[in-house]
């Protein structure tokens, strides 16, 4: 089945702006995403094709695609295959233009409940929100209940302090609104540290990704704030969600901001260490949780991604985000391009690949080119070889065959 094209009364969910954070930003991409009814799509045969239209001042870039089974860690691979690896099918456009038309190839998925994920990058870098439009295929696309007409909208929130780009002095509280044509129920959010992809909790420390429970007024225009805060020096991602009494969620609000000259915590609620975890390791000993040992010192790191060159091998910095998350595999894993990714249920940082295997003298997987560290592809032994070159769809030479990465010659 081709889904069908969607309507002109197209509703309000599916052609969206994300919130601006910044008067002054760059436009956010449209989107529309066709064959859309009811708030989903709908396959009574088996068969998937996602298609649609997005336009921007800028051109458009990249665009991301999943399909996701609903119940469970399984994406859609280019080959048809699902694998619980998090990874992006091809979606055909035309880039650098304002507008253009997108599809995905056509697939045989097995009936269920899937999700679609959608997000757009223009060439000025500005992303759209990620768009999750539930799927039905076969008998699960029948037994879908019909939305009811009169439920609301999601939610939209907005961050009004701190502004995309600002800088924070001492201790703060962090502001804004969410809007629902019903009522806000509840408003969460991330403050994550730039460098290292670590996230605050409630106690102050940071570590595996944590949601914080804001204060909210409440009503169909609310007011929202963080506790006060003390933060150490230094770059921060804040992210902001709300919730409605329908149970919708608006898409991420986000605001990159900086921390400088901190005064000393007058009764902040939360009180942040430093952020920069490397837990009883220090520089020169031990190892870090990529398995590489630790460079002696950080002038080793010539271009601050973490790794170094000490005795003819290659070293990690303590501290750094090469210290506190293994190295991915493959670039795929990063689908929204911030330089983290997700394999074997972990955190981990995309890093670059060599050009020229002799970049690696020592044979360790590391070499070092264009002054920057790289990953060699023929990496000594560390992966198996893949059975068949489709398990790499993004040809960076890695693949994902029997829940595990593999190496494609």
């Amino acid at each position: 089945m081709i889904i069908k094209k969607l309507s002109k009364h197209i509703g309000a969910s599916l052609l969206m702006l994300a919130v601006a954070n910044v008067a002054s930003a760059a436009s956010v991409p449209k989107v529309v995403i066709n064959g859309v009814k009811d708030g989903r799509i709908t396959s009574a045969d088996g068969s998937v094709l996602f298609t649609g239209v997005t336009s921007d001042p800028e051109g458009i870039n990249r665009i991301n695609a999943q399909l996701k089974m609903a119940d469970k860690k399984a994406y859609l691979m280019p080959s048809g295959k699902f694998v619980s690896k998090s990874i992006n099918i091809p979606v055909k456009f035309t880039a650098k233009v304002r507008q253009t038309q997108w599809t995905t190839a056509k697939y045989q998925v097995p009936d269920g409940n899937y999700v679609f994920i959608l997000q757009v990058v223009d060439n000025a870098g500005t992303r759209t929100q990620v768009f999750e439009v539930p799927v039905g295929v076969g008998a699960a696309a029948a037994a879908m209940a019909p939305v009811a007409k009169s439920k609301s909208a999601a939610p939209r929130v907005a961050i009004n302090f701190p502004k995309n780009g600002s800088t924070v002095k001492g201790q703060a509280v962090f502001s804004g609104v969410a809007r629902d044509d019903g009522k806000v129920l509840k408003i969460i959010g991330t403050i994550m540290n730039a460098a290292n992809g670590l996230y605050l909790a409630p106690n102050g420390q940071f570590g595996q990704r944590t949601e914080l429970a804001l204060q909210s007024s409440g009503g169909s225009n609310a007011q929202w704030t963080t506790p006060t805060i003390q933060l150490p020096p230094g770059d921060y991602v804040l992210a902001v969600r709300g919730a409605d009494n329908d149970g919708q969620f608006s898409e991420w609000s986000q605001s990159r901001f900086k921390v400088v000259d901190p005064a000393p915590a007058n009764n902040a609620a939360i009180v942040a260490t430093q952020s920069a975890a490397t837990g009883t390791a220090t520089a020169g000993k031990g190892v870090a949780s990529n398995g590489m040992p630790y460079c002696s010192n950080t002038g080793q790191d010539a271009d601050g991604d973490g790794f170094g060159w000490e005795n003819k091998a290659s070293c990690v910095v303590a501290g750094s985000r090469a210290d506190t998350h293994p190295n991915c595999a493959s670039s795929g894993s990063d689908p929204d391009g911030d330089g983290f990714g997700w394999e074997n249920e972990k955190s981990c940082i995309v890093v670059v690949h060599c050009s020229n295997a002799g970049s690696d003298p020592d044979g360790d997987g590391f070499g070092w080119e264009n002054e920057k560290s790289c990953i060699v592809l023929q990496a000594g032994g560390r992966f198996p070889k893949c059975a068949s070159a489709a398990s790499d769809p993004d040809g960076d030479g890695y693949g994902w065959e029997n829940s595990k990465t593999c190496l494609v010659n």
